[in-house]
């Protein structure tokens, strides 16, 4: 791609326009490109905040503002006990894979037993020493990966498929069916668009399924060890949102003995962590589902 388009996009990308957003996609002409395009965005180093706290568990919680999530956590949050570590790139361009790797990296430098990684748009709520209790019952060699259980009504795994076609008659809201739009434009032009989704009745039914993953909305716990031994490099960089987490998932969670679900008491509630509404945010989450379209089709999993 010539220098002046890449620079055009890096200016108009996350916006909150749909004249943004309709140039931004139609701007490219094929998965590659776009893929291309993410390698080489625009980036900023992120900003890392930290809370002090208990070094055997370190949470890493990164989004956009590191300040702004750091004045929302309570006393009540699971992970009051622990030292916690903050990131985010201060811009409105998000690079939530950036920040998680460089959070992990500082993190390792306490030499924990296990480092949580939390979703940017939840708050979790719980008791510190659950969690500790959780962790020494599951810890083995071999557990790298450590998931709570969520709650019955949602589900341990998500799955990775195609819209069909009801997948547009849902989309009730106006604004809903214009980032649909998008995606059937794209689609006709780069091919069916991979998702994921929760393995509950609704999405059963508008969605083709290709294959699941563990679900680690909420958070998950790895093994220092293990990241250690990755050089902290946990999170394919090139995704800007956490769509890194659910290619994680992917990549790793499918691998026998690896993974652990945990009994623990907790509760979640949503955190708005990109300061957009929601149908940009869906809109504009396309690149990161086209990149991991684009590793499903050329066998990266």
């Amino acid at each position: 791609m010539m220098s002046y388009f890449i620079k055009r996009i890096d200016s108009i990308f996350y916006q909150q326009s749909f004249e943004a957003v309709n140039e931004f996609f139609s701007g490219f002409s094929s998965q590659t490109e776009m893929v291309e395009w993410m390698r080489k965005r625009k980036r900023q180093d992120p900003v890392i905040s930290e809370v002090d706290g208990k070094d055997d568990i370190i949470a890493v919680i990164a989004g956009n503002n590191p300040a702004e999530m750091m004045g929302t956590d309570t006393k009540k949050d699971l992970f009051s006990e622990f030292r916690k570590i903050y990131s985010g790139t201060c811009i409105r361009i998000p690079d939530y894979s950036l920040c998680i790797n460089e959070s992990i990296k500082r993190a390792l430098k306490y030499d924990p037993e296990w480092i949580a990684i939390s979703s940017p748009n939840t708050h979790v709520y719980g008791k510190s020493r659950d969690l500790m209790r959780a962790v020494k019952l599951a810890h083995n060699e071999e557990n790298r990966i450590l998931i709570p259980n969520p709650s019955p009504l949602r589900s341990r795994y998500i799955r990775i498929g195609k819209r069909n076609f009801l997948s547009g008659k849902i989309n009730i809201n106006r604004l809903e069916k214009w980032a649909y739009g998008i995606e059937e434009k794209l689609s006709g032009k780069f091919g069916d668009i991979y998702i994921a989704e929760p393995m509950d009745i609704l999405h059963r039914a508008v969605y083709r399924w290709i294959f699941s993953a563990a679900n680690t909305s909420s958070f998950i716990v790895l093994s220092a060890d293990w990241l250690k031994s990755m050089g902290g490099h946990v999170m394919d960089e090139t995704f800007t949102s956490a769509y890194c987490e659910v290619d994680f998932s992917i990549r790793h969670t499918g691998k026998a003995g690896s993974v652990n679900f945990i009994n623990l008491p907790y509760r979640s509630r949503k955190r708005k962590a990109s300061g957009l509404s929601l149908p940009f945010e869906h809109a504009w989450d396309l690149c990161n589902r086209i990149y991991m379209t684009h590793k499903i089709n050329n066998s990266y999993y």
